[in-house]
């Protein structure tokens, strides 16, 4: 299966499980999940959620919690680095265990939204007599306004929240992930 094959059908399985943008269609870009080797194949089951940890501070769990059910546990390596985005909103995609209440082992994911506003993750470059963000797992650079100075800058990964504005996607908040 080719790259533009499985796009498509993360696109879809997106679609069909609800997970819309909330964007300007013109002006917001198209990304891939964000991966790290991930191949859609049936079976796999996408969520979106706001991400939780529960448990204890030595053994904590990464869930989502979904608007009327229950909260998902995540597992896999990708849940470390959700759990990075404990309180942001994300859909998390991959391979369900058998049985209800058990864990969703992520092999791809997307931030979705950070305090109520449209959040990419990626890394924060210069470009031109601007900024934009380097998306995390590809796709097309975003042109970012009100970045400033003091954001982290490339290699750092980092989040970006805000609204679109013409072409450009102005900043309202961001953070830098020191344990990416």
């Amino acid at each position: 299966m080719n790259t533009r094959t499985v796009s498509l059908l993360l696109a879809a399985a997106l679609a069909a499980a609800g997970c819309a943008r909330g964007t300007s269609p013109a002006a917001a870009p198209s990304l891939p999940l964000a991966s790290e080797g991930f191949s859609w194949v049936e079976g796999n089951e996408c969520l979106t959620g706001r991400v939780g940890v529960e448990g204890p501070g030595l053994d904590p769990r990464v869930a989502l919690a979904r608007a009327g059910a229950p909260m998902r546990p995540l597992a896999g390596p990708l849940a470390r680095r959700i759990r990075l985005l404990t309180g942001a909103t994300v859909t998390a995609c991959g391979v369900p265990s058998a049985g209800p209440g058990l864990p969703l082992w992520v092999e791809a994911f997307q931030l979705r939204q950070v305090d109520g506003y449209e959040a990419y993750l990626g890394q924060v470059r210069r470009a031109g007599d601007g900024d934009e963000l380097a998306p995390w797992g590809g796709g097309v650079p975003i042109p970012l306004m009100g970045a400033g100075r003091e954001a982290p800058r490339a290699p750092a990964m980092v989040w970006v929240a805000g609204r679109w504005q013409d072409e450009w996607f102005v900043v309202l908040s961001y953070g830098a992930l020191t344990e990416w």
